[in-house]
């Protein structure tokens, strides 16, 4: 649907914590994920759905 932003990772991956941060620049702050949940899809994949909000972000998985 519009507007909205969907990610998907590797099952395998179920430790990992989703972060989010403004910048790419180094020093730049990460932070957790906290709207929504992600959900695992067919055993296979965690899927992660939120509404895009009006400014730029940037995602990653980060290992704790």
């Amino acid at each position: 649907s519009t507007n909205r932003i969907v990610l998907m990772w590797p099952a395998w991956a179920n430790n990992y914590i989703l972060e989010s941060s403004v910048t790419l620049l180094n020093g730049g702050s990460w932070l957790p994920v906290t709207n929504g949940a992600a959900t695992l899809q067919g055993g296979t994949n965690f899927v992660w759905t939120s509404q895009i909000g009006s400014g730029h972000l940037f995602y990653r998985l980060h290992s704790p």
